[in-house]
């Protein structure tokens, strides 16, 4: 009954399309409301270097509000649980998945808890809950019961895909939520790679967020 099974690591997926080449936009963008706030508009030389260095010093003062005018979406594949933290950051756009409407019967896809070691018991006593879900379940769709319901007994490691869209605003407290020590480690394995990733792309912006 385990090969029926299909057990994922975490993923992330940027979704913006010629992302590198969107953020030297965004840089110049969030340069221009920058400035302006300060009347120096004129001031702008159109180097994403400098508009870069301009930027890192304004977010230094705590200047935030000219993020709000730039957004980014970013795809998670992750358990329902991660997926049921990241939905309580207020300022953000979702498109989640739906167990109400997707039928996994032949496709019962479970993420792997991070720090579970495959050889130890905690993992057989682990599968063997997520083996025991998946029959609850067929049994439940086998005996009349619709996918809105049947779905309670999905387990919180469930895999469950979910579009978020944040300003680089909002993306710069989800990354010092959920980059900390203080998050879950789960959490932190895919916001940490995706704040290292923005800090390439967007500098200036996120540079001074630590993480664990």
């Amino acid at each position: 009954m385990y090969d029926k099974i299909k057990i994922l690591s975490q993923e992330v997926t940027v979704r913006e399309h010629d992302f590198s080449g969107l953020c030297e936009h965004y840089l110049r963008e969030i340069e221009d409301c920058y400035r302006e706030c300060y009347g120096s508009n004129d001031r702008a030389t159109g180097d994403v270097l400098d508009a870069t260095e301009f930027i890192r010093a304004r977010v230094k003062t705590g200047h935030e509000s000219p993020l709000e005018h730039e957004k980014v979406t970013v795809r998670f594949v992750t358990n329902r649980a991660i997926a049921n933290e990241m939905v309580r950051h207020r300022i953000g756009s979702y498109s989640q998945s739906s167990s109400r409407f997707i039928n996994y019967k032949d496709n019962f896809t479970v993420i792997y808890p991070l720090g579970l070691d495959a050889d130890s018991e905690l993992y057989w006593d682990w599968i063997n809950a997520m083996a025991e879900a998946r029959l609850s379940y067929l049994d439940m769709l086998e005996h009349g019961a619709k996918k809105d319901l049947a779905r309670g007994v999905l387990p919180l490691d469930f895999a469950t895909s979910i579009i978020v869209t944040y300003n680089l605003r909002a993306w710069r407290h989800f990354f010092k939520m959920r980059c900390s020590r203080a998050a879950h480690p789960q959490f932190r394995q895919i916001a940490i790679p995706t704040l290292l990733y923005f800090r390439r792309n967007l500098p200036g912006i996120f540079d001074d967020i630590e993480y664990d």
